[in-house]
């Protein structure tokens, strides 16, 4: 129960939230213009960069949690779209 309790306190950060809403949105829109796995894709590399651009030019280190919060969105969205 504790591990539990030490991700939700990891994901429901503010900064957490506009991962998974950049995630999302990412998804969403490339998934309208070519196919819902090229929106994954996208989120897939989206977030990726993100934490690149984070650990080597901005100098404030990458999270794996922000790479998580991003791509877990679009992962779900991706699979209730294989689903219906």
């Amino acid at each position: 129960m504790g591990y539990l309790k030490w991700i939700l306190n990891h994901l429901w950060k503010r900064d957490k939230l506009y991962h998974a809403i950049a995630g999302i949105v990412i998804y969403i829109v490339g998934a309208l213009l070519f196919e819902p796995y090229i929106g994954v894709l996208l989120a897939f590399v989206a977030g990726a960069g993100k934490e690149i651009y984070d650990e080597f030019y901005r100098k404030t280190g990458g999270d794996p949690w922000d790479y998580f919060a991003t791509i877990t969105p679009a992962i779900i969205a991706f699979l209730i779209n294989l689903l219906f």
